[in-house]
């Protein structure tokens, strides 16, 4: 079986919107690998990083006919995979509060000291991220807080900007690189 090769996000996205499984299918397996990493660096547990990856892709088919013209659907991937990895834990920290405040007798020792590291670790990537995000010069900043952060496409960022898009492409590209490099030297 020949593998199909898509160049032109246009494409991809109208073939999306338009229901082709294959355009999915290309999809699912150019990102699921690096959404898989993406959603592991922030969840540990093996099967609710699954689970979350999973939902990403679901979210996709299920969201194709509102994407947004022009979106960048591995960028939309990534930010999903973030979000929803958030989501849950934010979710997993509020649901252990409430049982503990709940069942305090029932709470383990060991169970409490994990959730109270995750959450500590959880804290610390989150207050490296910020900080990382607020020491870039501010053009890179603006530029990688409105794609990346609020997931808005780069054509009306750059317009936002009074910038071409190449430019907005590169100062995320650069911003993105500082950021992987500041996350992973902590």
């Amino acid at each position: 079986m020949r593998k199909i090769v898509f160049t032109d996000n246009g494409a991809l996205l109208e073939g999306l919107r338009s229901g082709k499984e294959e355009v999915f299918r290309y999809l699912f397996d150019k990102y699921y690998s690096a959404i898989s990493r993406n959603i592991r660096k922030l969840v540990a547990d093996e099967s609710a990083a699954e689970d979350l990856l999973q939902e990403c892709f679901i979210t996709l088919w299920e969201k194709r006919n509102d994407l947004a013209d022009g979106v960048e659907l591995g960028g939309w991937l990534f930010n999903t995979s973030y979000y929803k990895s958030m989501s849950y834990l934010r979710s997993n920290i509020r649901r252990t509060v409430v049982n503990q405040a709940s069942f305090p007798e029932d709470a383990g020792i060991e169970d409490g000291e994990r959730q109270m590291e995750a959450t500590h670790v959880y804290q610390r990537r989150m207050t490296l991220l910020n900080n990382a995000i607020a020491a870039l010069p501010q053009q890179r900043q603006k530029a990688v807080i409105l794609c990346k952060v609020q997931g808005e496409p780069y054509e009306k960022v750059a317009q936002e900007m009074n910038l071409s898009e190449a430019t907005i492409r590169q100062y995320v590209k650069l911003s993105m690189a500082a950021l992987r490099g500041s996350l992973n030297h902590e």
